[in-house]
């Protein structure tokens, strides 16, 4: 993954990457707030069921100030309304945020096309002459789309990372050893599941590319050359070299799409395996009073963790998957371009 996101930000100019920071930095601030959201959960269900704990509490008391006395019947009330606005306040900092990554790449792709349409225009025409006009369709509609849009995964994946590293030291927080163990299992899955999985979707990836570019191919020669085929009547092979090529491209495509679920579904096997084996031992060892709270507090944080990993790892192969992409995009912007001057041609 690095070294294809290492080429992807040489598909930008220096001035196209500087807002770049700016989303890394709205990344963190969704992640601190995705952590809060999910920690003040445990302490809100213990203050709405015993208000006065809050009075012995050295942090909690100042919530008097603003909420009033516990023993007030609207106390409650508008702990609730706090916690909601919380949470409304993350929807709408998160929808924002999602929408100016989404502004921001179309205006990365419309800039990369241009410049890559400029330099087709003025290529030699030797090369012209040597390369099939079905490629320029590939690399200009979709190829691009898939590279530069790896651009919003790039910015997820940290924000996923970073939630992700903080809901795990919450977890330590409240018992550093169950979190060890817990962390210690992802992690072996993880890596396994990447050094299985990554080779893998990289080469379905480049025959993708592949299949892709022999659809546009048969479609260009098949219509671009449409009165010699009626002539020869070569019909029907056009239309099994289609469908050839179509019936290959979907395999593909499918296969990847399975895998990219397969993390998923393993992933919640094992983190839903982790906490039953937990409260069967607190059951066998009579301590499901303590183990109860944390218990809660894993769930919550596991509910967050298993599709953050989830996603961290299916965009790792979310790239593996576009590196020809990338590679192709990369090598239409450095074609060499012929400028006019006086020389005769």
């Amino acid at each position: 993954m690095l070294s294809v996101t290492k080429k992807l930000l040489t598909l930008f100019k220096s001035n196209e990457i500087r807002p770049l920071p700016l989303f890394i930095v709205g990344a963190i601030a969704a992640s601190l707030l995705e952590t809060v959201s999910i920690g003040i959960i445990l302490p809100y269900l213990k203050v709405i069921s015993d208000p006065t704990i809050i009075l012995g509490h050295r942090h909690l008391h100042y919530l008097t100030g603003f909420l009033g006395q516990p023993g007030e019947m609207g106390f409650s009330v508008r702990l609730t309304i706090a916690l909601f606005c919380v949470y409304l306040l993350k929807l709408i900092y998160v929808s924002t945020l999602n929408y100016a990554q989404w502004n921001y790449s179309r205006g990365l792709y419309i800039s990369v096309v241009d410049r890559m349409f400029y330099r087709f225009i003025r290529q030699p025409y030797t090369r012209f002459s040597r390369s099939n006009t079905a490629n320029y369709s590939q690399v200009i509609v979709s190829e691009t789309a898939n590279a530069v849009f790896l651009i919003n995964s790039l910015i997820s994946c940290f924000t996923d990372i970073l939630t992700t590293l903080l809901l795990i030291a919450l977890m330590i927080y409240a018992d550093w050893m169950m979190a060890a163990l817990v962390c210690g299992i992802f992690a072996i899955s993880m890596t396994t599941m990447s050094m299985t999985l990554t080779r893998y979707i990289r080469d379905i990836g480049i025959f993708k590319a592949n299949f892709l570019g022999k659809i546009l191919r048969s479609i260009n020669e098949t219509f671009g050359n449409f009165k010699m085929l009626r002539i020869s009547c070569q019909e029907q092979f056009s239309h099994d070299q289609f469908l050839r090529s179509s019936t290959d491209c979907n395999r593909i495509q499918t296969i990847y799409g399975a895998l990219q679920s397969l993390p998923r579904f393993l992933l919640e096997f094992i983190g839903f395996t982790i906490l039953i084996s937990v409260v069967l031992y607190a059951v066998l060892t009579s301590q499901v009073t303590d183990f109860i709270p944390k218990l809660l507090l894993f769930a919550i944080c596991f509910s967050r963790i298993l599709p953050s990993i989830s996603r961290i790892i299916g965009i790792n192969n979310d790239f593996n998957y576009q590196k020809k992409a990338v590679d192709m995009v990369y090598d239409s912007l450095n074609i060499k371009i012929e400028t006019e001057g006086e020389t005769p041609i």
